[in-house]
């Protein structure tokens, strides 16, 4: 079975890990024999994806799978459907929330695609957070907090006086998405009604007008998030998670995507069984509420809540699983994800049909000293991730590529393959004479289609900067495909591509050079190991033992995820600061330690003390 991916972050590398069929099932989780509605048994998953650069775990796991990938915008819905399309996949998993707005999901079904994930009117829940508001204050009126939406300066005026006269703190939500960056509350950002009131203008007058803004009373309380998983009528519900969505320790420092979380064993130990039925009355009355109105959703309702004084109260919905709290939630899922998207497609998920371990699991990511504003540069960093993984920790890539990559000025890897040039564009008499002599190469070298792709993409690069005139156009083949095992870290190396080539290795190294100095100058001084491609890339510590490989970073600034399982919220939090300590080495990027410390803990228990919340 064929299983396409959307998106390139932390989240689509776990979805791609489990679909792999190489993530380590949690100490104690029972082998689950996938199966179909009928007991038939499923094909083994070949992962693909589309993802705005190349994420190194995607890449390697659609690589052993013996799928493919393709750079390109996951957001725009002809180039998925385009590439869906080239390889006949059978299920697709939409997930990051500006391919769900802009309606990618809706592309594929109308093509006969079996797409999980919600259309662009289901997941309109997201993607506009009055609608969000007015809806729940809709179907459960006692969960809502205050709210007031303006649309005006004068509007905005009386509803900072109201929110003044009642002594209510408040939160300023764009109407839009922000990638969890845009919300502000009051007083950690903002320290006054009048801030308040400046913010709110300032998004007022940002979208022309256009937008409206949510003012929404601050919830004083504990915070967490319930993932429900869903075919359009059944809900299944995931353990709950806590996040850090603060920069600095000591939740301190402006408001982020979120720097980390755990979820404990059966659930956040603040929470009460009539905690959880409330969550899921209000998951179930929207969802049900979306069936009767004929919007279509599949995939994950997303529930940010608060426990309070007074109860349960709702703050916001997502469309998809959460990140970082996705990782968390794959960490524990025992049910291999293949049967899960099948049966949220088919309508058949349950609670006899999904199980989760009962385990604690932590989650720390690596983000540039920057974030959460943009990193001015690239910077590079090295893991031993055979180290990580023996320390039962995995380590999920996200907005970083190997070191040897080639990107461009916005640190976005290069295209290596478009498919729509294989359909449309006219074929070059040279281009097609370089695909004859890739193709013949393919079976003597014994190398993928993901290889001579990248090779054919990278001389056909060649042949539109001129660089064929002059030159032989064998060498110039060979020295393309040197590149693209590099880029591919296939085991290839210059002796092999000249006894395969019958080209001298001074020529494809002299031509490789000619490449990278061309078509990527930002990089023009790597230079060509004749014995080992990988030598650029990986490196031996013999005094530690470990083996790095070396990564770099894209200027969005969340890098890469360290999640763990443990019987414990701090035993995983152990593990985690174990593996970043001893197996990652960086200057460059940091990650909040407290993340499930017991310090932490503690002062979560104390604050659920104080809110008479019963522990468990």
């Amino acid at each position: 079975m064929k299983f396409l991916l959307v998106g390139g972050g932390g989240r689509e590398a776990s979805f791609a890990l489990n679909l792999a069929g190489a993530a380590t099932k949690p100490a104690g989780a029972a082998e689950i024999q996938s199966s179909s509605g009928d007991g038939s048994s499923r094909d083994a998953p070949l992962v693909y994806a589309v993802m705005p650069h190349e994420n190194p775990l995607i890449a390697d796991c659609t690589r052993r799978s013996g799928g493919d990938y393709t750079i390109g915008n996951p957001s725009d819905p002809d180039t998925v459907l385009e590439y869906a399309r080239l390889h006949s996949v059978d299920y697709a998993f939409v997930n990051a929330d500006e391919p769900l707005a802009n309606g990618v999901v809706d592309a594929l079904v109308r093509e006969g695609f079996k797409a999980v994930g919600g259309t662009k009117s289901a997941t309109r829940i997201e993607w506009d957070k009055v609608y969000a508001m007015e809806m729940m204050s809709r179907l459960c009126p006692e969960y809502t907090p205050l709210y007031r939406v303006v649309r005006d300066e004068r509007q905005l005026g009386d509803a900072i006086s109201e929110f003044e006269s009642r002594g209510m703190h408040l939160v300023v939500k764009p109407q839009g998405l922000t990638g969890g960056k845009g919300v502000k509350v009051m007083p950690e950002h903002l320290a006054s009604y009048e801030e308040c009131a400046r913010y709110a203008s300032e998004l007022l007058g940002a979208h022309g007008g256009r937008q409206q803004v949510l003012l929404v009373e601050k919830l004083d309380g504990l915070e967490f998030t319930i993932m429900g998983l869903t075919d359009g009528t059944h809900l299944v519900m995931s353990p709950a998670t806590y996040d850090y969505p603060y920069r600095l320790e000591g939740d301190r420092g402006p408001g982020t995507g979120g720097m980390g979380c755990f979820s404990d064993c059966d659930t956040l130990p603040f929470l009460s069984d009539s905690d959880l039925e409330g969550c899921q009355t209000i998951m179930r009355r929207v969802i049900d509420d979306m069936r009767a109105r004929g919007l279509g959703f599949t995939g994950v309702l997303n529930g940010g809540f608060f426990k309070t004084a007074g109860g349960i109260r709702f703050m916001e919905f997502n469309s998809r699983f959460g990140d970082p709290e996705c990782l968390n939630i794959m960490s524990v899922l025992e049910t291999p994800l293949s049967e899960v998207l099948a049966r949220m497609w088919e309508g058949t998920l349950s609670g006899d049909t999904v199980s989760f371990a009962n385990k604690a699991s932590v989650c720390k990511y690596l983000v540039a000293r920057e974030y959460p504003s943009a990193s001015p540069s690239a910077s590079c960093f090295e893991v031993d991730d055979d180290s990580v993984g023996r320390l039962g920790v995995t380590a999920y890539y996200a907005s970083c590529v190997r070191a040897d990559a080639a990107v461009d000025g916005d640190g976005c890897r290069l295209r290596t393959w478009d498919s729509r040039s294989q359909v449309h564009e006219p074929v070059d008499p040279n281009f097609r004479q370089a695909l004859d002599k890739l193709n013949r190469l393919k079976d003597k070298m014994a190398i993928s289609d993901t290889v001579i792709e990248k090779a054919a993409y990278v001389y056909r690069k060649a042949l539109d900067k001129g660089l064929a005139r002059g030159r032989s156009t064998s060498a110039l083949v060979a020295s393309a495909l040197y590149a693209a095992c590099r880029e591919t870290a296939t085991p290839r190396n210059l002796k092999d591509v000249e006894q395969a080539t019958n080209i001298k290795r001074k020529d494809i190294a002299r031509c490789y050079r000619l490449l990278v100095r061309e078509l990527d100058p930002d990089d023009s001084n790597r230079g060509v190991d004749a014995h080992d491609h990988t030598s650029d890339d990986v490196t031996s510590d013999t005094g530690s033992g470990h083996t790095y490989n070396k990564y770099r970073t894209l200027k969005r600034s969340r890098v890469v995820a360290f999640c763990a399982a443990s019987d414990t919220v701090q035993g995983a939090s152990d593990k985690v600061n174990e593996a970043i300590d001893s197996c990652v080495r960086t200057g460059v990027l940091e990650y909040r330690r407290d993340i499930g410390s017991a310090q932490s803990l503690g002062a979560m228990d104390t604050r659920a003390k104080e809110l008479g919340a019963s522990q468990t």
